[in-house]
């Protein structure tokens, strides 16, 4: 089956508990894909991530990577993904995203955190498991533990990516895609959600109430994509155009009786104008017109291709989505401007085509 590859700028998350090139007029309508010849691209970031998991927990710089879970009254409000580097990115439950990072040791137990709004000094303390890592700041203190080998955008490391698909202001397709990951049991979906929203008025997110269904709670088949429809028209209306964060629980269960781990994960929703209809890509978010044209970043293109093929020993087939204003783009030239070449005159310019999504069969 297929997995979305997410940039570094699509965040999904939350908390723990417990192939040639084919126009598309319509997005109904999904094209036949035809595989290329193989061309000679770089493989390495057609890899898939490694099902190993590194146990060894240490007391001490750099920190262990993974996602680490900040909590406060038993409620989880911020996390941090750190990863072998000494960078990573963070993000509040209550914010709509990440924020990069480095760090480095300062010595005598001090942590340093480099952003680009500055710098912050933290002193830092591990317990001896490795696994809980106090940060104590000049104005807050904050208490880590870690959850998961996962990303912001993949909470648990449960080899999941959420996608939403035919957004209207009453309701979207959640896309669920599995491939991978830690799982330890069986994935289930629950069927309640709430929305993170944005307020003009205040310049500030907050929650709209959990709608909670009759419906049981859905296998996330492995391997494969689960759609689910959502509609929150009864509860919440008719939303206004902008930006929103679907959020529902995700359990990994290896047993019915109580043995699981549950995790929050969020699909950002961005409501179009009268007319439009927002397609979340893995890079960009981008819109289909009513003549059957499309829109990325205010400029408007003819074309949504779909082109297929098979990486240099990659192990899977690769499909890049882009937006474009030319009717053919071969396989190699869709990798290369999808950011594998170093050489800017491989890239188009953006009143050529751009690029929204890359998707690993």
């Amino acid at each position: 089956m297929s997995k979305r590859i997410i940039p570094v700028i699509a965040i999904v998350m939350l908390s723990v508990t417990a192939c040639a090139a084919v126009p598309q007029a319509e997005k109904e309508t999904v094209p036949e894909v035809v595989t290329e010849q193989t061309p000679e691209v770089p493989e390495e970031t057609a890899e898939e991530v490694s099902g190993e998991t590194e146990e060894a927990f240490l007391s001490e710089l750099p920190i262990h990577q993974g996602i680490w879970e900040a909590r406060a009254y038993d409620q989880a409000y911020r996390y941090y993904e750190f990863d072998v580097e000494m960078d990573g990115r963070s993000i509040g439950t209550e914010e709509a995203d990440a924020v990069a990072f480095t760090y480095e040791d300062g010595g005598n137990g001090q942590i340093i955190f480099h952003t680009e709004s500055g710098d912050e000094t933290a002193q830092y303390s591990f317990d001896e498991d490795g696994k809980h890592l106090v940060l104590t700041f000049a104005d807050r203190q904050e208490e880590l533990a870690w959850i998961s080998h996962g990303t912001l955008e993949d909470l648990g490391g449960l080899g999941i990516r959420v996608i939403a698909e035919n957004i209207t202001p009453e309701g979207c397709t959640l896309v669920l895609r599995q491939m991978g990951g830690y799982p330890e049991g069986e994935i289930k979906a629950d069927s309640s959600f709430y929305l993170l929203c944005y307020d003009p008025l205040t310049d500030s997110w907050g929650w709209k109430e959990e709608i909670r269904t009759d419906e049981e709670p859905y296998l996330v088949e492995k391997g494969t994509a689960t759609e689910r429809v959502i509609d929150w028209s009864e509860e919440y209306g008719s939303l206004e155009p902008g930006r929103y964060y679907l959020y529902f629980r995700i359990r990994d269960i290896r047993n019915e009786g109580g043995d699981w781990d549950a995790y929050r994960y969020r699909a950002e929703i961005v409501v179009a104008e009268d007319g439009k209809k927002a397609v979340t890509g893995g890079f960009k978010t981008y819109y289909e017109l009513p003549d059957g044209t499309w829109e990325c970043d205010g400029y408007e293109y003819k074309y949504r291709l779909e082109i297929s093929g098979r990486m240099s020993n990659a192990a899977r087939d690769s499909t890049f989505i882009y937006l474009s204003n030319t009717e053919e783009i071969t396989f190699h030239q869709a990798a290369m401007a999808a950011g594998l070449s170093s050489n800017m005159d491989d890239y188009f310019s953006p009143e050529e085509a751009v690029f929204v999504d890359w998707i690993v069969e």
